[in-house]
C-alpha cells in the first residue's frame, strides 16, 4: 500500500511514514514512525513515538515516546490492580 496524504497534512523531514493514510491537517513530528496506520483529521503523532497498524481518530494527540500497536499480548493476563 502506498501513502495517502491530504494536501494539508504534514510529515516532518526526520519522520517515517510507511503505507499509511494521513487526514486533513494531521501531523507526524520528527523522529516519529507511522506504519500501516490511518491518522484522521487534525491528529498528531509526537516525537519518538511509533504507531503500527492502528486507526487514530480525529482530534487525537499521541504523546512523545508512545509505542502503539506493536504486537498482540495474552488476554488472560492483566496488569490491572484487580481481576474482574
Amino acid at each position: 500500500m502506498e501513502n495517502i496524504w491530504d494536501d494539508q497534512s504534514i510529515s516532518a523531514p526526520r519522520s517515517s511514514v510507511q503505507a499509511s493514510k494521513l487526514g486533513f491537517c494531521s501531523r507526524v513530528k520528527d523522529y516519529a514512525e507511522v506504519r500501516e496506520t490511518e491518522l484522521e483529521d487534525y491528529s498528531c503523532i509526537s516525537q519518538f513515538s511509533l504507531v503500527n497498524k492502528t486507526k487514530v481518530g480525529r482530534l487525537t494527540s499521541i504523546a512523545s515516546g508512545c509505542f502503539i500497536g506493536l504486537c498482540e499480548h495474552d488476554t488472560e493476563v492483566s496488569t490491572h490492580s484487580f481481576h474482574l
